[in-house]
């Protein structure tokens, strides 16, 4: 039996399954419905395919667990640009009968995923960029050891997606994929805050910061970064080349920047969907527009989540094992307070490291195109640091001069060769702004279902247009750019062709006013103030002086 094309099918997609021995069977005619699910969330592709099998393919082929599946499918919006993967089956539903067929689900996952569960990292890393470390892990114990390796799409040490700072890592049998989640959780990314990622998008795998899929520029000439003195302490690990190229010529760079790709200016978003509300107006879809045909927000905000979880404001103790010192040596970039202690006989003065989202906001890198903040300066869960509450281990100023780790050796008289050097694990520049970050992408959650387009994948930026309920325009907070965060491609045997995508974004679309100024945006409209007035007052952050110059 040899493998069918899809040309010869009037089926959106064909299903070939290779059995132990290398054979191939196409089981399309006997494929229910079949759901390919992605997710930014999970390492790996993975999805299941419903069976109505009549003539004992299960028998025949057999399956047996040694299966892998080749899935080529379309959609109509792209006729002739087939989409093509290879799965492994990895388990069986229970199998019964409606009569006259057998009735089961297979399941499949990317064979990387195989490879995580059948190999171990133990390797130390040391001085190393992130990029470099999950390059290593990924091509030598998950490409090198699949029959059909994918590319990684990665950032280059040069390149300011990349992290700033080098890493010391020791991987104590860890699976690859945990190794390089542990590698993504303490990077610093080299423009703005935020969170990495590894995901598998529909073609290849990618370690990414979340805020370069939020507003991708041009990657590899990009630098968006203010350039300050260390907030934590001194220079000795900011790795990346021309960010310490510029600094040792002695370059008084604040920010430097580069114009984004046009081409790539033009691709974002790279699709419009529009939803139109039982009780909106009518909406004329224009051309290459899409209408959502179901939707739902399952988020629109949880402010109990996000005051626990530290979105709004959270505080940081760290701890050193070496000298075992609560706090900092300086206080550049954190904040001291008194701890008493009636039991104590003298007081504690400790040094925390204090996040507050709306002192913040600007250095995170939000969703392309108009992006407010969520909340106002004087939001119920704003102002309390201690709502989220961390207590980290931390190494951060042993390089220093007169640092912990060189007075230890000078006492132990251990500096045989002359250097000693540690790698700050930089707690203090991820901790709080990962909390925040992933706190911010949980605000805003738009679920829909729209027609198949075999060429979306997760990490794309979409357009939502949301007709308003009341105005005469738009959603004013909740249209606009989103983040697709998670797809299914679900395609029946009828040729019918669906997604369901969960999309995310991080702020408004619109400004909100604090109530401090007893006004809205639509308030100083209605009392004749034009826009400059209002784009203005906005760009102040909401602070204006009056006649007699007093904030």
């Amino acid at each position: 039996m040899t493998e069918k094309t899809q040309q010869t099918k009037s089926s959106s997609f064909n299903a070939i399954m290779r059995n132990y021995r290398g054979t191939t069977t196409d089981i399309t005619d006997i494929v229910g419905q079949l759901e390919i699910h992605e997710s930014l969330d999970s390492e790996t592709t993975m999805g299941k395919i419903f069976i109505i099998d009549s003539e004992a393919y299960e028998e025949r082929i057999p399956i047996i667990g040694q299966e892998s599946i080749i899935l080529t499918f379309e959609s109509h919006l792209h006729k002739g640009d087939i989409r093509r993967h290879e799965f492994i089956i990895y388990r069986m539903s229970d199998k019964f009968s409606d009569g006259k067929n057998q009735l089961y689900t297979l399941y499949f996952v990317s064979e990387e995923y195989i490879a995580n569960l059948k190999y171990k990292v133990s390797k130390s890393y040391r001085g190393k960029l992130n990029g470099d470390i999950v390059y290593d892990i990924y091509t030598k114990y998950i490409s090198n050891k699949v029959s059909n390796p994918k590319d990684l799409h990665i950032d280059d040490s040069v390149n300011q997606d990349s992290a700033v700072y080098t890493m010391q890592f020791v991987m104590g049998n860890f699976r690859p994929f945990q190794a390089i989640n542990l590698v993504a959780k303490r990077s610093v990314p080299g423009r703005g805050l935020g969170k990495y990622i590894f995901y598998e998008d529909k073609s290849t795998f990618n370690f990414k910061s979340v805020e370069s899929l939020l507003d991708p520029i041009k990657p590899n000439t990009d630098l968006d970064r203010e350039i300050k003195e260390n907030p934590y302490g001194g220079d000795s690990t900011l790795q990346n080349p021309r960010i310490r190229n510029a600094l040792f010529e002695g370059k008084n760079i604040r920010k430097v920047e580069t114009p984004a790709d046009p081409k790539l200016q033009e691709t974002i978003p790279v699709a419009t969907y529009v939803l139109v509300p039982s009780n909106a107006h009518p909406v004329d879809l224009n051309t290459g527009e899409q209408n959502i045909s179901t939707f739902k927000f399952s988020s629109t905000f949880d402010v109990i989540s996000n005051l626990v979880g530290g979105m709004y404001g959270s505080r940081l103790l760290t701890y050193d094992p070496i000298s075992h010192r609560i706090g900092t040596l300086n206080n550049i970039g954190a904040k001291q307070s008194f701890l008493q202690e009636t039991s104590r006989v003298s007081s504690a003065r400790q040094t925390f490291y204090d996040f507050n989202y709306n002192e913040r906001y600007n250095q995170f890198k939000h969703i392309r195109g108009p992006s407010k903040p969520l909340a106002t300066s004087n939001h119920i869960g704003a102002n309390s640091p201690e709502a989220c509450f961390k207590f980290m281990t931390t190494n951060l100023e042993h390089n220093e001069e007169g640092g912990t780790l060189k007075t230890i050796a000078q006492m132990q008289n251990r500096m045989t060769r002359g250097v000693l050097k540690s790698y700050d694990n930089q707690v203090e520049r991820w901790l709080l702004t990962n909390y925040s970050h992933h706190r911010q992408l949980k605000n805003i959650v738009l679920d829909v279902r729209v027609p198949g387009d075999h060429n979306r994948t997760v990490g794309e930026i979409v357009e939502i247009k949301l007709p308003s309920a009341y105005f005469d325009e738009d959603h004013t907070f909740y249209r606009g750019n989103y983040l697709v965060n998670k797809i299914k491609h679900i395609l029946l045997d009828s040729g019918k062709y669906e997604m369901e995508m969960q999309l995310i974004r991080d702020s408004l679309f619109s400004m909100l006013f604090d109530e401090e100024f007893g006004v809205t945006e639509e308030e100083l409209i209605d009392a004749g103030a034009d826009q400059s007035f209002i784009d203005a007052l906005k760009e102040d952050n909401n602070v204006f002086e009056d006649e007699i110059g007093d904030e």
